[in-house]
């Protein structure tokens, strides 16, 4: 999973609020249900990897984003003005670390799912890929050298119509 970096914009983070009124101030339960809040994503995202359905993974991705970037600048926020942890009761902090601490399991688990699922695809791909190869016999097409037609009759070596991005 990809997290953002430090340098968070707060007008991207926020869009619908002015940069120059942000409030500067620790919002406690707010960052407490925002994890919570990206804790019941990653679950549903996890489970939805397992099965492989990636349209519903792109439709809760923005809502993900958004509360990453908030959970960032918050983050932001305290390492600026630790001061601002003091006003904190030891309930609310034992929570906080309590709830943390299982977000960075699922964090974890949904890693590893998504290794999987880029696995799994990279192997569906390349299938395909072996499948068409294997399939296109002596068909006329471009070898390696570029040359096509009856030059390229002549290796006997085609490029498929499909290309693997080991980017990917």
């Amino acid at each position: 999973m990809m997290m953002p970096s430090d340098n968070i914009d707060i007008k991207a983070a926020l869009p619908e609020r002015n940069a120059s009124n942000v409030d500067m101030s620790l919002n406690f339960s707010g960052i407490v249900n925002d994890v919570k809040k990206l804790r019941e994503i990653l679950l549903k995202e996890n489970e939805l990897l397992k099965k492989m359905k990636v349209k519903e993974i792109g439709e809760i991705h923005e809502e993900k984003v958004r509360l990453i970037r908030r959970l960032e600048i918050s983050k932001q926020l305290v390492r600026k003005n630790p001061s601002l942890m003091n006003e904190r009761r030891d309930e609310e902090i034992n929570e906080f670390i309590e709830i943390s601490a299982d977000l960075d399991q699922i964090v974890g688990e949904n890693y590893r799912e998504v290794l999987k699922a880029k696995e799994v695809n990279k192997r569906v791909v390349e299938a395909i890929f072996h499948a068409v190869v294997d399939n296109q016999g002596n068909t006329l097409g471009y070898n390696k050298q570029g040359f096509s037609g009856a030059a390229a009759q002549m290796n006997n070596r085609y490029t498929p119509a499909i290309t693997i991005d080991k980017a990917v």
